[in-house]
């Protein structure tokens, strides 16, 4: 999994991750906190989430 910071786009955070051939995109958001590196457990919890939908709909085709 890859995290970027994007800043042109608005979006500072980008997480993708590479499956097979592809790069999903799994969440982009902007960090609100302007002290502390720690993602939110919240977003961390929807990106794990979309990386494990991403992964079963390759499985399945």
């Amino acid at each position: 999994m890859m995290a970027r910071r994007w800043s042109r786009c608005g979006m500072p955070n980008l997480v993708c991750d590479e499956i097979g051939e592809v790069i999903y995109v799994l969440h982009a958001f902007k960090k609100k906190a302007h002290h502390g590196i720690a993602t939110p457990k919240k977003e961390l919890a929807l990106i794990e989430k979309r990386l494990k939908d991403a992964k079963e709909k390759v499985r399945r085709g």
